[in-house]
């Protein structure tokens, strides 16, 4: 962990050696990986001052750190893609899951992905906690389905996220979304107490700060508070019986709150500041799908600067 040396092969060697359900210690210091994988269950667990580096020069598609086990926690430390010394950081995540079950990231810091920070697919009783996401080069904690699989029961929570630094982000802070033409679904998955980032001039209608996108029910957006973006909250896509509850939206350059093609959402308790700037403060949207039974009360909104409630 001095830095300089290669340690992909010491922590491989390390993981091979462990028995499922031990746990593995990183000490303080900066460990260079060409990409490790978690093999088993058990606990990665990176104490105070920890990194994980992704070492110059990876290829396409470099998973820095590759959960490929269920009952599994990786705890504390950061993890850095190290973007600005790839020469191809296309699809290259700090922290990539497929599959898997009762996965548990708990970290402080996510920072110079290529690509998504934490990438989570087909997850099921999984949760993220990110103390500090920033400079990705996509969505900073995303949630896919596909095919036939589904995303249920996951849980980002107590998250902060700034992809502030460039007026090009379009991809948003934290999503849950469906991936090409899967058949599965989005259910009981939570965004919680989380605060989200983007640059006030974020280009694109659809730039969007925190998002459930895509087929499912029963999820949730609660006690969060997101900043910039064209729209601060999204659910959207055939979600039923959502709750968007709690949140504060600020100086969103569109929308405050969109539900869009959905239906039986509830939308309460939420401050759409609009900063002078966001045209809609809530919108209920069925372009695709009828717009049944959404419910929109409680709410407060200011300085919004055309429509409250659309």
């Amino acid at each position: 962990g001095n830095g300089t040396n290669d340690d992909t092969d010491a922590i491989a060697a390390a993981e091979a050696a462990r028995a499922p359900g031990q746990t593995m210690r990183f000490a303080a210091g900066t460990y260079l990986s060409r990409g490790n994988v978690v093999t088993k269950p058990g606990i990665w667990e990176f104490e105070p001052g920890a990194t994980l580096r992704l070492a110059e020069g990876q290829p396409a598609g470099t998973k820095l750190l590759l959960i490929d086990a269920d009952d599994v926690l990786v705890r504390g430390g950061g993890f850095d893609g190290n973007r600005a010394r790839q020469s191809e950081p296309n699809d290259q995540n700090c922290i990539f899951g497929g599959s898997r079950r009762n996965v548990h990231i708990d970290v402080d810091r996510v920072t110079d992905a290529g690509a998504q920070g934490v990438f989570m697919a087909n997850a099921t009783d999984c949760s993220v906690r990110v103390r500090r996401a920033e400079r990705t080069g996509l969505t900073a904690i995303q949630w896919v389905y596909t095919g036939a699989d589904s995303v249920t029961r996951c849980v980002t929570y107590g998250s902060v996220v700034d992809r502030s630094d460039d007026a090009a982000n379009r991809e948003g802070c934290i999503k849950y979304s469906k991936g090409g033409d899967a058949t599965g679904r989005i259910v009981d998955c939570a965004i919680a107490d989380c605060h989200a980032r983007m640059h006030p001039a974020a280009t694109g209608y659809g730039a969007g700060c925190l998002e459930i996108w895509g087929d499912g029910a029963y999820n949730r957006i609660v006690g969060c508070h997101v900043e910039g973006s064209a729209i601060g909250i999204s659910v959207a896509n055939g979600q039923s019986r959502g709750t968007v509850v709690g949140n504060t939206t600020f100086d969103c350059a569109y929308e405050g709150i969109e539900i869009a093609d959905s239906t039986h959402c509830t939308v309460n308790g939420n401050v759409v500041d609009g900063n002078g700037r966001t045209s809609i403060g809530i919108s209920i949207d069925g372009a695709n799908i009828a717009a049944i039974s959404n419910a929109v009360v409680g709410n407060t909104g200011r300085r919004v600067s055309t429509s409250g409630i659309t």
